[in-house]
């Protein structure tokens, strides 16, 4: 704050592993990570820390801390179970899609279009507590990713995927699992999925070894206690800098080493137009007309219990910008769904939902779209994702310094929410109960932001109307009632600004935050009951004209 460093108060989690013989090579689990660890000849004489590698890690719940030996005990040759198997679509089923498998003397193909495959081999019975490593060596002429992973029979494995770059060269990966004591089978997976031509991906040099314990116990972490700043009218600057992380979770996509889609794809159902995707060394360069580009980047690996922040590195350059969907894996809807701004500098969003109950995995999606014949292009420099401590952030408070006066003056009003539905919030702010308390200003609303959430200033007694017909009134009256004005510009959530004649009143002020394309959705709901209404009030009149000429001609 204002070139001064503000410490945070912080406590290390210290494990303590004895080891009964020596060892310089071992491999760490700490919670769902593994990492083959070397440990340098000089580590005795260090008398501090060494860093050894980085991690994100839960707070205030036990993770378990495992060290198996880095020499096998066991080796595992599933190359004849390979060659026997037949590969099989996993994951998603699609009718009439079949896998091709080659298999040559150091090396397996697997082949499909619009499919995901796996090739299966059963293990042996591996004992409870060891650790089953799998490592091969992959490579894709048609630049598909390679992924692997040991599992049960219904191809569910309760370790995090590792994220696997598409690569045209060999490159080696390797794979780690805890044994169940129960059946599990080696998967080598052909992630083709919505691809129109054959896509390749090639296994090499495939091992399966086994590791014995060594040290088993458990970790804890615990929250780093909320801060309180105090500001006063001569600050006018506060930064909050967060260490720069190199871990599974933290995603750089650049067009040199990627994981997007392979290929040009239009996924708009209705009109067939022209799209284009170009790779070069300035980026990913996208067009379309009449048409929307897709894009999309598997993000299997991500788990639900953290918050992302995603940076885009685009040249807005003619048309409409580009539209970001982050889609949950686990709900398959978009956690994030927004339409970035016409500018040529790096634009962030922040994933705000998280759910530790929600299996790993999300896909990030880039549209491209376009409407009619006006041509959209945009060129994507870089993709970059990263954990962000959302949490801490937010136990982060800033205050005024207190006066001399017996009363303190940093009292805030303390309004009540609540969310009866999915596109309406409804906010009581009371009146300050003394001079000294200062008043909100303004009201911020914490998810992804969008000009179409509005905040409409309602009376008290339509706050204790039912949702529906809060709605309904709001919709005949929107026009007459008091809107408050956006404040959210530079924010990634939702602002407005709260004028002092609104909360200085006497009375409680009384709001609600709504969704106003809902209102959309419920006049085509509304179009089909009046549809069949006039239908049928048209045969009635059509029927009574019809009777007097009937009896007329009898």
């Amino acid at each position: 704050m204002d070139d001064r460093q503000i410490n945070l108060d912080t406590q290390a989690t210290i494990v303590n592993i004895p080891l009964d013989r020596p060892t310089d090579a071992f491999i760490l689990q700490v919670d769902h990570s593994f990492w083959p660890i070397q440990i340098p000849a000089e580590i005795p004489n260090v008398d501090d820390f060494m860093s050894l590698a980085t991690s994100y890690l839960p707070t205030n719940s036990h993770f378990p801390v495992n060290l198996y030996t880095a020499t096998a005990t066991n080796l595992i040759d599933l190359k004849s179970s390979f060659s026997v198997a037949d590969p099989t679509q996993c994951y998603i089923e699609k009718p009439n899609h079949k896998i091709e498998k080659i298999v040559t003397a150091d090396s397996i193909s697997l082949l499909g279009t619009d499919v995901v495959g796996c090739l299966s081999a059963p293990l042996p019975f591996v004992p409870t507590g060891s650790l089953i490593s799998l490592s091969f060596i992959y490579s894709s002429p048609t630049l598909t990713p390679a992924n692997g992973n040991i599992s049960d029979k219904d191809f569910g494995s309760s370790e995090i995927p590792q994220p696997l770059e598409p690569r045209s060269e060999p490159k080696p990966a390797q794979i780690f699992a805890n044994s169940t004591g129960k059946f599990q089978q080696v998967n080598l997976i052909l992630e083709a999925l919505d691809t129109k031509a054959v896509q390749e991906i090639v296994y090499q040099d495939i091992k399966v070894s086994v590791h014995q314990q060594l040290f088993s116990s458990t970790g804890q972490i615990k929250d780093i206690p909320g801060k309180e700043i105090v500001v006063d009218d001569k600050t006018d600057k506060l930064q909050i800098s967060l260490p720069i992380t190199d871990t599974a979770f933290d995603i750089r996509q650049i067009p040199e080493s990627n994981g997007l889609f392979p290929e040009n794809r239009n996924c708009d159902q209705y009109d067939q137009g022209k799209t284009v995707k170009l790779i070069s060394e300035a980026g990913f360069l996208y067009q379309s007309q009449n048409a929307i580009e897709c894009d999309y980047l598997n993000l299997r690996h991500l788990p639900h219990s953290l918050n992302y922040l995603l940076s885009f590195n685009v040249d807005f350059q003619k048309g409409l910008p580009l539209t970001v969907c982050l889609e949950n894996q686990s709900t398959y809807r978009c956690d994030i769904h927004e339409r970035l701004i016409k500018t040529n500098v790096f634009q962030s969003l922040i994933q705000p939902i998280a759910n530790p109950d929600e299996p790993t995995g999300y896909t990030l999606h880039l549209f491209n779209q376009s409407i009619g014949n006006r041509i959209t292009t945009n060129l994507l420099r870089s993709i970059t994702i990263r954990p962000v401590p959302l949490n801490f952030l937010k136990s982060i408070s800033i205050s005024p310094p207190t006066t001399n006066n017996s009363e303190p003056t940093t009292n805030n009003q303390e309004l009540s929410s609540a969310h009866p539905s999915e596109f309406l919030y409804t906010v009581t702010i009371p009146h300050p109960k003394n001079e000294n308390q200062q008043p909100i200003t303004s009201l911020n609303l914490h998810q992804t932001k969008s000009p179409y959430w509005q905040a409409v200033q309602v009376s008290a007694k339509d706050l204790k109307l039912p949702a529906w017909l809060l709605t309904t009134k709001i919709f005949f009256n929107y026009f007459k009632l008091t809107k408050l004005t956006h404040n959210d510009s530079n924010f990634w959530y939702n602002s407005w600004l709260v004028p002092t004649q609104v909360t200085n009143n006497s009375e409680p002020t009384t709001l609600t935050l709504i969704y106003l394309p809902q209102y959309l959705e419920f006049i085509g709901l509304a179009i089909f009951p009046l549809a069949f209404l006039f239908v049928i009030a048209n045969l009635v009149i059509k029927l009574k004209q019809s009777i007097p000429k009937i009896k007329k001609k009898s």
